[in-house]
């Protein structure tokens, strides 16, 4: 235990060791040697600690490594400084001529214990013989003088060195990648997620995503048995402009072939669409009433389920057919993340099951009602995820060291689950009961949790740099390729390079202001969730739009570990669209600020890219439409690719005319559910027809 005087002159404790010691000085002291060395040794190690801490290993200026003039086996090194990893200076003041066949000779001798010739060669070969060319510190004793007679009882032994010079030396190593002691918090996370790469933790994370988007709404279907899904303003928008959006969409899809960006669409509109019809099924006749009241385009319910069953035929051919010549099917193409192709199949098989004659009771027609489809194989894969993950969960947890959430443990551990879910038996019908659908939301409101907190706690700890390392003293110059002891060629690009701000900040200072804005909205807050509020009108629980399209992550956790690298980003719903020009770099000042400057940039040119793709898709559907469509149509086509090509980062176009309002399609007036009544009103499009036969992807299609 050390002490330390106070302003007040009271005796406070140091518990902690202390790094460093400095001599302190009184009259009348009595100095030694041992005083003054301390003084010395105490300014070099602080220099020496700065410049670790600070700056880290590698070349700060200089050093460069040229071909002798004669040729031969030397080089020369350029002056020029370097900072090893322990902190000592590495100077060179004057140009060094440096022997490298020496140089491999030594290290030879050292490892044989030998001199066994030249060896700048393997034996036998008629290849250039690699080699890293390295410096390292090193001191030397110096200037000897022969001290004054003491009375110290021991012999003079001599003259003693008064002085250390500091200099360096040269030596070769076999070739290998030079390592980097720039701090990398994306690959330290991966590594304690124990990961390899971040594709395979996107695996995890997806599965676990999906338990989120379905937790509460599980939960809230389970709530909801004798009341309604109640059917908000925000759904009676969203029916109107979802089968306005959807008619067009059908139409236009089915006269040419299946695409993948718009089988995808396709596929979310439905979602939507069929959210909103099932809400509205879920009330009696006198609640259908009201809402036909409340929102007159609800008398357009019939057309919706019509709409509804046409394109889920047309999505069921995406399943149902093989793509040619590649080995995978069409919604392997369509949809190559397995949890949504999962997401879209029950889609399509829960429209189809539930919406040709609703059933009040059912709870499969609930959970259509949330947005959160359920049939039996996406059960299936749900209660398989459970389990999986919390294995997962088990398995860090047991095999890490413990980290900040003291009862994270605890809490996986007592996580109880339902059984895998068996094989249906021939004949069964395989009802989703209460029991299960209440059990499977608690589950998955566990299991998520503990993702989410286990990767929170990994993420936050990853933004703190650890101390650096120190195992290895020298500093890489060049690689250098020798060929009968002469040497060939010299490459500088691999050796490491002192950055401004130090090795562990540098190399991602951009991304430092906008992960710590998010660390702070995630590291010391609860998990976020969804959660319905139950009263006297029923289930409030709002629907969550985009599931099956890919786009940038919603949770501030999914953030964080895509600009971290731990996980990948969303692929793209078309081929690239043309570069955009790199954003210019901020200006000086603020780092922080100019560092999340820069991150808003770049996360707005990525949007970018993505509208502009999706806009250029519609291009290339208007032009294959061309052929198909009746010559009076031609100008007006035109006009709507003038209008699709005029995007930022294209070349400019004249602003074209005002379009003219299209026709009113003629209306169709199914007969309705017996629920539902009413007759179609007269701005309802008239439902697309049914191709008769699936039709294979294109090149064209596939390719948007």
């Amino acid at each position: 235990m050390m002490s330390t005087t106070t302003a007040a002159g009271t005796s406070a404790p140091v518990s902690s060791t202390a790094a460093f010691v400095r001599p302190k000085f009184s009259a009348g002291q009595l100095l030694t040697e041992d005083d003054l060395e301390l003084l010395t040794s105490y300014v070099a190690s602080k220099n020496r600690f700065h410049s670790r801490m600070l700056f880290g290993p590698g070349v700060v200026a200089g050093l460069e490594v040229r071909c002798d003039p004669c040729g031969g086996g030397t080089v020369t090194v350029r002056p020029g400084y370097a900072l090893d990893c322990a902190g000592n200076d590495v100077v060179v003041n004057c140009a060094e001529t440096v022997s490298v066949p020496d140089l491999v000779r030594d290290l030879q001798v050292s490892g044989r214990g030998a001199d066994c010739g030249c060896g700048c060669d393997q034996p036998g070969s008629a290849d250039p013989r690699r080699w890293g060319l390295y410096i390292r510190y090193a001191e030397q004793a110096t200037d000897p003088i022969a001290p004054f007679v003491t009375e110290e009882p021991c012999p003079d032994t001599g003259p003693v060195a008064s002085r250390i010079r500091e200099g360096f030396r040269f030596l070769v190593k076999c070739p290998g990648k030079a390592r980097s002691h720039a701090y990398d918090p994306g690959a330290r996370l991966l590594r304690d997620l124990g990961e390899e790469d971040a594709a395979a933790f996107g695996t995890v994370w997806a599965r676990g995503r999906r338990l989120n988007w379905y937790r509460a709404r599980l939960a809230a279907a389970a709530a909801a048995v004798g009341k309604v899904i109640v059917f908000e303003p925000a759904d009676g928008d969203r029916f109107t402009a979802d089968l306005d959006e959807l008619t067009t969409a059908l139409r236009d899809a089915q006269a040419v072939e299946h695409a993948a960006a718009t089988d995808r669409r396709l596929a979310e509109l439905v979602r939507g669409l069929a959210a909103s019809v099932a809400r509205f099924f879920l009330y009696d006749a006198d609640g259908q009433r009201a809402l036909r009241q409340r929102f007159r385009d609800l008398d357009g319910i019939g057309v919706a389920q019509t709409v509804l069953a046409a394109a889920a035929d047309w999505l069921q051919e995406v399943f149902d057919a093989p793509a040619p010549d590649i080995g995978r099917t069409m919604a392997e193409l369509t949809w190559p993340d397995p949890v949504q192709r999962g997401l879209a199949a029950a889609v399509v098989s829960e429209v189809r099951a539930r919406l040709a004659d609703p059933d009040r009771a059912s709870l499969q027609l609930r959970l259509l009602a949330l947005g959160a489809p359920l049939d039996r194989a996406l059960r299936t894969d749900l209660r398989a995820d459970l389990r999986s993950i919390r294995d997962w969960l088990r398995n860090r947890l047991d095999t890490t060291p413990p980290g900040t959430d003291c009862t994270l443990r605890a809490y996986v551990a007592a996580i109880s689950l339902l059984p895998p879910l068996p094989k249906p038996a021939d004949g069964d019908a395989d009802q989703l009961t209460e029991a299960e659908l209440a059990h499977l939301g608690e589950d998955a409101q566990q299991v998520f949790t503990g993702l989410y907190r286990y990767v929170a706690e990994q993420a936050c700890a990853a933004l703190l740099p650890p101390a650096p390392d120190c195992t290895d003293l020298d500093v890489l110059l060049a690689d250098v390729e020798v060929h009968d002891c002469a040497v060939v060629r010299i490459c500088a690009g691999g050796r490491e390079q002192v950055l401004p701000g130090g090795s562990s900040y540098a190399g991602w200072l951009d991304l430092l202001a906008p992960a710590r804005r998010l660390a702070e909205e995630i590291c010391c807050a609860p998990v976020p969730r969804d959660k319905a509020v139950v009263d006297d009108d029923g289930v409030h629980l709002p629907y969550v739009d985009g599931w099956l399209r890919s786009g940038p992550e919603r949770l501030a956790l999914g953030q964080l570990l895509v600009l971290l690298g731990a996980l990948p980003a969303a692929p793209a719903e078309t081929a690239a669209p043309a570069a955009v020009p790199a954003p210019a770099p901020p200006p000086a000042g603020d780092g922080a600020a100019a560092a999340e400057l820069s991150g808003q940039v770049r996360a707005l040119s990525s949007r970018l890219d993505e509208l502009r793709a999706d806009v250029h898709a519609e291009a290339d559907t208007l032009s294959q439409l061309r052929a198909d469509v009746p010559d009076n149509l031609a100008g007006r086509l035109s006009e709507v690719e003038s209008g699709l090509a005029r995007l930022p980062g294209d070349a400019p176009a004249e602003p074209a005319e005002p379009a003219e309002p299209a026709e009113p399609a003629e209306p169709v007036g199914p007969a309705g559910p017996a629920t539902g009544g009413g007759a179609a009103p007269a701005k309802a499009t008239k439902a697309p027809a049914k191709k008769a036969a699936p039709r294979s992807r294109g090149t064209s299609g596939s390719t948007r």
